[in-house]
């Protein structure tokens, strides 16, 4: 159970992190924007588990709480998508005895840099 001081705490935290996965939702679907970094998603997530959830803070009536849950999901499945992508150009640097092939390395790393939300 959390104390009063600690909810409390953390809906000044949930509404900053609604702030900043709106903004790197955005970033996402806007192909010209800057990608957010692998690093900074994983971290964002380790914060967040360590706090209530938005429905224990804000209660599961308010709509912000469902939209804090939403953004968290998305992010989530961008981590998934960004650590395939990540395994991807590791399968592709592997050197099978044969040395490893530029030419397919960069392919591979292009195909991701387009396609890979981080």
């Amino acid at each position: 159970s959390w104390s009063s001081e600690e909810i409390e705490k953390s809906k000044k935290i949930w509404k900053t992190i609604l702030t900043y996965t709106t903004n790197v939702l955005h970033r996402i679907e806007n192909k010209d924007s800057e990608k957010p970094l692998l690093i900074n998603l994983l971290q964002l997530v380790e914060k967040a588990n360590s706090l209530p959830t938005p429905e224990e803070v804000f209660g599961r009536r308010d709509p912000s709480a469902r939209v804090m849950s939403q953004n968290m999901n998305e992010i989530i499945d961008a981590i998934e998508i960004g650590r395939d992508c990540s395994a991807k150009i590791l399968q592709s640097l592997k050197d099978e005895g044969e040395g490893i092939e530029l030419d397919s390395v960069r392919k591979t790393v292009e195909e991701i840099d387009e396609s890979c939300p981080v």
